[in-house]
């Protein structure tokens, strides 16, 4: 079991591009009987060594999650209808899995709602224990849509669901503009000094600061992916998602800190130039190229190539139209 190779066949998939698409969306409708046997020997396979594990495990679920994990690397719009029809299905991972995958696919502004609505449904619907995936899946839709959820959550009574309260803040304070600060600078003052959510909340402080200064300047948003705090530089990135989509501007400034040093930047940034690159970029094709001849074997590329290279393909993909 421990030798699935289920990892390299998505990324090989990913890499071929569209004709993977349409055997995928018949893999994700159960139709493909040679993987359909390979998921029933692989419960088998846990079996052996765990029976009690391999009772609570779906043949059906497993063939779903891998085909919908796959078609949200892939990204192509034509997977939405099928993704979202899965958001609905009775088996929670396999919903949860297809609320995720559909953030990544190259959608228009006219899906966004479909794709908020699914993600808020599949959170209520959610174990605790599934919850915070959906929370960063909604910051990363970069929408205007997603912050009344994000700040309803921000505003959790504090026994119930705290981590996700605290995540819901980071999600608004990482998206909110000039205006919106003052919402959670509400949220703050109503904490206790000691004790509660304060100190949590405040450690967002540095990003809302840069906020009041930059509001929705795409030019003063660039520069701060300069900024020495690592904190202001992925807000920055998050900002230039929000506002400068379809900017060339943008995705320049965004592919020039796609080398930073620091892992958590680089993710921000990587996520923010696929949202914003609609049309794809041949420059940062070229960066990932680069930093993977440059940094093969190393801890942070071996991290980071999981999804800098879907992310790539993806780009090509929309560079070739």
């Amino acid at each position: 079991p421990a030798m699935r190779m289920n990892d390299a066949a998505s990324s090989v998939l990913v890499a071929i591009g569209r004709p993977a698409l349409a055997p995928l969306l018949e893999l994700l409708k159960g139709k493909n009987k040679a993987a359909n046997t390979i998921a029933e020997q692989y419960i088998a396979a846990i079996r052996e060594r765990d029976p009690n594990a391999a009772a609570a495990m779906d043949a059906g679920a497993i063939v779903g999650y891998e085909a919908t994990f796959t078609l949200g690397k892939l990204g192509y719009r034509e997977a939405m209808d099928a993704l979202l029809a899965e958001t609905k299905v009775k088996h929670e991972g396999r919903r949860n899995a297809a609320a995720i995958a559909l953030v990544s696919l190259n959608r228009s502004e006219a899906d966004t709602a479909k794709v908020v609505e699914a993600i808020k449904r599949c959170f209520a619907a959610a174990e605790k224990i599934s919850r915070p995936q959906l929370l960063v899946a909604l910051q990363h839709m970069y929408s205007q849509r997603a912050m009344p959820f994000l700040l309803q959550n921000a505003k959790r009574d504090e026994r119930e669901l705290p981590d996700i309260r605290v995540l819901a803040y980071a999600g608004y304070a990482m998206l909110a503009n000039k205006a919106e600060t003052s919402s959670l600078k509400a949220i703050v003052n109503k904490e206790k000094r000691v004790g509660g959510f304060r100190e949590a909340f405040q450690r967002y402080d540095a990003a809302l600061d840069a906020a009041r200064t930059c509001d929705t300047d795409l030019g003063c948003w660039a520069g701060k992916l300069g900024d020495k705090d690592k904190l202001v530089v992925r807000k920055a990135a998050n900002m230039l998602a929000r506002y400068g989509r379809g900017n060339d501007q943008a995705v320049t400034a965004l592919v020039e800190r796609l080398g930073h040093r620091n892992l958590e930047v680089r993710y921000a940034v990587l996520n923010a130039l696929d949202f914003v690159a609609v049309r794809g970029s041949e420059a940062a094709i070229a960066k990932i190229d680069e930093l993977r001849r440059r940094e093969e074997g190393r801890s942070i590329w071996n991290n980071f190539k999981r999804e800098a290279l879907p992310t790539r393909h993806r780009l090509a993909a929309r560079a070739q139209g």
